[in-house]
């Protein structure tokens, strides 16, 4: 779950800002303080990940309720040198396989990105580190994982769009806990000194540079060639072989580190895209139901946050709809006169084979109500006669089934069949929502509440 959401400059956010989140958040604030924001935050995200489109006037989730303008609209003050700060914090509790085993030591995990049109180039600031340079394109500029709020990998974007490492924290208890477990397992060493900490310390810092770190949607994803798997399989399986200690301990490092970072990042990233895609959002002007909902075709960009998903589900599932209902009249929660229910609508078009077939069935079922019928109203003396002549269930009595029906002469005994007959085999798409005044018992439209 996420703990905490941090947001700075994006909208109404200049300075990075934190806001706690629980299972029900309930923000408070006057205009233009900044909650939408938080909201349309998520919705970003969330977009990203489906599309990996950061420069989006409208999200997949927000349809029209949403309307962003671009990177250019939705960075703070709308100044294109910024850099928009995004990030979630996670409870490790949801962690699982070899992330659960990584992140044992900690309590929560955290990604931050960095969102802008720049990208770290090639040449050194006087502080002796990369420049960054503008681009074109908006994009995931940097990313950071933390463990306990403490930075484990930074990554930046590079000017062909991976990232390269560009630090990591080998003090972290993770990572010291993660060397000395690869170097006691992995080789005859028990006693694990300062100096086979730093020789492992160096394998790692030789292979950063070499790690295929590329953005998939919104998060980072690592990748290993099939050969390194295999070599690490067996380095893994078998003792490094005796000899120089620090050699042996670089050599088992440098085959356990790719599989740990691309567990570690690869992770956390699916972390994050579980808790996002998880997301719905209902936007701040939701549509009534329209009037006969199981007909309409109506899945527009706007169907979900308009709030007509929300309808249709009340619609098609019997547990949800008893849940609101539950709601809606109980004692101890809103105590109102309301009831929501279903009823069965139908198209023409959906009604004459239902009613061809049971006709059918009507006739062959109840000759002689049929015969008497005839003989009490004195009409269709011939077709009475062929009736009689005539064996159910042919063709030529399917057509005489037929006549009478144009005529007429089968409405009396049929129709209450036919009633209950079309009442029982409602098809699902066939129903509609409608809101019920139970001091009245009629029907009401959801403006008269």
């Amino acid at each position: 779950m996420i703990r905490r959401l941090h947001l700075g400059n994006f909208k109404a956010f200049a300075e990075t800002q934190e806001a706690p989140l629980r299972p029900l958040t309930l923000i408070y604030g006057p205009n233009s303080a900044g909650k939408s924001s938080l909201i349309h935050s998520l919705a970003l995200a969330h977009h990203g990940l489906l599309t990996g489109d950061l420069d989006t006037q409208r999200t997949e989730i927000g349809g029209e309720s949403i309307d962003l303008g671009g990177f250019r609209q939705y960075v703070h003050r709308r100044d294109t040198a910024r850099q928009v700060e995004w990030g979630v914090d996670l409870a490790t509790t949801g962690a699982k396989d070899q992330l659960a085993e990584l992140l044992a030591p900690v309590n929560t995990v955290s990604l931050r990105l960095t969102i802008g049109l720049g990208f770290l180039g090639e040449q050194l600031t006087l502080f002796g580190e990369f420049a960054r340079e503008q681009g074109r394109q908006v994009g995931v500029e940097m990313c950071v994982i933390l463990a306990d709020d403490k930075p484990l990998i930074t990554m930046s974007a590079r000017r062909d769009g991976r990232f390269r490492i560009d630090r990591l924290d080998q003090a972290h208890p993770v990572f010291r806990r993660f060397v000395r477990g690869v170097i006691e397992n992995s080789t005859y060493y028990q006693n694990v000194g300062d100096a086979e900490m730093q020789a492992a310390e160096a394998a790692i810092d030789e292979l950063l540079p070499t790690f295929d770190v590329r953005r998939r949607g919104l998060v980072p994803r690592i990748s290993l060639p099939g050969s390194a798997h295999e070599e690490l399989a067996q380095a893994l399986l078998s003792p490094a072989a005796s000899g120089d200690r620090i050699e042996n301990v670089r050599r088992t490092v440098a085959l356990a580190a790719p599989r740990m970072l691309r567990d570690l990042i690869n992770g956390v990233s699916d972390l994050v895209q579980g808790e996002l895609e998880r997301f719905h959002y209902l936007g701040p002007l939701r549509s009534y139901p329209p009037r006969h909902l199981a007909f309409s075709p109506h899945q527009d960009p706007n169907w979900h946050a308009g709030g007509g998903a929300s309808w249709d589900v009340l619609r098609r599932e019997d547990a949800v709809r008893e849940a609101v209902n539950l709601w809606l009249g109980a004692e101890d929660r809103l105590r109102t006169r309301y009831r929501i229910e279903t009823r069965s609508l139908y198209s023409w078009e959906g009604l004459v084979p239902h009613i061809e077939l049971k006709l059918d069935e009507f006739a062959n079922e109840h000759v002689s109500r049929i015969l008497a019928s005839l003989r009490e109203t004195g009409q269709g003396e011939d077709a009475l006669f062929r009736l009689r002549e005539t064996e159910p269930g042919t063709p030529d009595w399917d057509a005489l089934v037929d006549e009478l029906a144009e005529q007429g002469l089968l409405q009396d005994e049929a129709t209450p069949v036919l009633s209950e007959h079309v009442v029982s085999s409602a098809p699902q798409e066939g129903t509609d929502v409608v809101l019920i005044d139970l001091r009245t018992d009629t029907v009401v439209t959801h403006r008269d509440v």
